[in-house]
């Protein structure tokens, strides 16, 4: 997934090509609307250090993923390239988001063009950062969890990514049946001569 500019907005895309990182927030959208379906989507965004726009501020990219760590899926190998080793299996069955937030990094960056001429940056990949690679952002370090929102992380938020955690589908979940009483013992036992 890339990020893409809208409404017509001219703003200069990030630099195409390798740059030093740190990942600046991780925000669960929800279920997304799909071709297939509803996905369950996450957003990891990161900041370019020392990689700066006309107004002084630092390049973020971000990059959408669906939310498993399938081997199929892109999050999963994004995530073992990032910390340079694979993920163990019980890594992989219950790995923690939350910790990508404020760690080092490499992006690499390229660029594309929409038929109407526009460029955009797509964060193609992400790799380990080298040893005494800076780690501060400018950027707020923002965890979003759409099962425990957050008002305060979420304000922090640009607006389009809040668009989407508003579009996501929200699915009503049926409470648990209430708990049963035991069937009364039925001793047959006692039918039977001693």
């Amino acid at each position: 997934m890339a990020l893409t500019l809208n409404e017509g907005a001219s703003f200069a895309p990030a630099p195409a090509g390798l740059h030093n990182a740190v990942c600046t927030m991780v925000v669960d959208l929800g279920l997304q609307p799909s071709l297939y379906g509803n996905k369950a989507k996450v957003l990891i965004g990161w900041e370019l250090v020392n990689v700066l726009q006309d107004d002084g501020r630092p390049f973020v990219i971000s990059r959408t993923f669906g939310a498993t760590l399938s081997k199929q899926g892109a999050l999963r190998p994004l995530i073992e390239s990032w910390r340079g080793r694979p993920l163990t299996a019980d890594e992989a069955a219950g790995f923690d988001l939350k910790t990508l937030v404020g760690q080092p990094c490499k992006v690499l960056i390229q660029h594309a063009e929409t038929k109407d001429g526009r460029l955009f940056a797509n964060a193609q990949t992400v790799i380990k950062a080298d040893p005494g690679q800076p780690t501060t952002a400018q950027a707020a370090l923002v965890f979003f969890d759409q099962d425990q929102p957050d008002p305060v992380a979420q304000s922090k938020l640009p607006d389009w990514i809040n668009r989407l955690i508003e579009q996501a589908v929200h699915v009503e979940r049926k409470p648990a049946p209430a708990p049963q009483p035991p069937a009364p013992f039925d001793d047959d036992l006692a039918d039977f001569p001693l």
